[in-house]
């Protein structure tokens, strides 16, 4: 058997069990791990290329109260159903193995080490780079990742203070609900119909810290279906919440191992698994000029708190199999495959996700 043909006949076996390679490796991720649990990451049925999602601000219809039975009910329709409108965002990568490394590693053992080394080591740094952008509305150093500026852009982000062309937008805004503006995912932020993020600052964790992390909290949770649920933290406002916990409270990781082991631990607070991140450092130029951070952009740090039963994730495409590398590149001695991925997060219920600044100030 050729070289490649064991290569793809092993890719093939890997992934036979309903998988495929980009699924099995985002699920080490916490977010795309918890939508998984959930089955909010499904394949979009819907032709097109934009993804729609209904919005209801209130109530579409009145109702009356009947005392006698000889009320007339007058029908009332009140126009308070929107669309959310967004367009998916495709990522294309190409993996090329060198016929050297090919031919080099016969048997079955030495294409598994090959697969390790290029087709799988590109998802994980693919899915690295894309939790990078989701959390800070930046790319990473070009030097580890492998989507460059702009391969993210409009795409959606945590980061508040990212527009988009499309309407996508940031998530979360470092502001007071009343101050937020702009469209959110096509659609008018709006604080008298609670259409804005959650948000809190912290002067100084030890004078305010817990309380209105816990303010923000059980706010957030009125609001969502099934309530908060994930937690994403920088380093700092980590560590403070960390010694509270450790001093005031017995922590229990209780997480269950559906998709096998969390890919970092967290902490505990109420029902909500918090993730240390080192991607939100607040020394990124992705906050540089973040408004609503306290002390200042750079030093404040930042908590967000996400109901992952508020958020989908549609595909379009998602390599529905293994990746088939054939050799197909002029003036190369090479193998390549196409790897692609097609999808967009929505977040279904603005005022279920939340963001807290000034975390890291002790």
């Amino acid at each position: 058997m050729a070289s490649t043909d064991l290569l793809n006949t092993t890719l093939a076996e890997m992934y036979a069990s309903g998988g495929n390679l980009i699924l099995t490796t985002a699920t080490k991720k916490p977010l795309v791990k918890n939508l998984f649990e959930k089955k909010k990451v499904n394949k979009e049925s819907v032709g097109g290329s934009r993804f729609e999602r209904p919005y209801t601000e209130g109530s579409p219809a009145k109702g009356i109260n009947v005392k006698t039975g000889s009320e007339v009910a007058a029908l009332t329709r009140a126009n308070r159903t929107q669309k959310y409108f967004l367009e998916s965002h495709r990522l294309f990568v190409p993996v090329a193995i060198p016929n050297i490394d090919l031919k080099r590693n016969q048997g079955k053992q030495g294409v598994i080490k090959l697969i390790k080394e290029y087709p799988l080591a590109v998802t994980e740094t693919l899915l690295d780079d894309w939790e990078f952008w989701f959390l800070t509305g930046g790319y990473r150093d070009t030097s580890v990742s492998v989507i460059d500026t702009p391969g993210f852009d409009e795409a959606a982000t945590l980061n508040g203070a990212v527009t988009h062309t499309l309407g996508n937008g940031g998530w979360l805004q470092l502001l007071a609900e009343a101050s937020q503006s702009g469209t959110f995912q096509g659609v008018a932020r709006n604080p008298t119909t609670q259409h804005v993020n959650r948000y809190g600052v912290i002067t100084s964790f030890a004078t305010d810290g817990m309380s209105t992390i816990g303010r923000v909290y059980d706010l957030t949770s009125q609001y969502s279906r099934g309530g908060v649920d994930l937690g994403f933290a920088d380093t700092g406002t980590y560590a403070n919440l960390t010694k509270y916990l450790v001093d005031n409270v017995r922590v229990a990781n209780l997480g269950q191992e559906q998709y096998g082991k969390d890919s970092a631990d967290y902490l505990l607070y109420k029902k909500a698994k918090v993730f240390m991140s080192v991607n939100l450092d607040p020394t990124n130029t992705a906050f540089t000029g973040t408004p609503g951070l306290s002390t200042s952009a750079t030093t404040g740090g930042v908590l967000y708190f996400l109901s992952s039963g508020d958020i989908e994730i549609p595909y379009f495409d998602m390599l529905d199999s293994a990746p088939e590398f054939r050799d197909t590149v002029a003036n190369q001695d090479v193998v390549s495959a196409k790897m692609y991925l097609d999808w967009q997060p929505i977040c279904l219920r603005l005022n279920s996700m939340a963001a807290i600044a000034g975390g890291r100030i002790p």
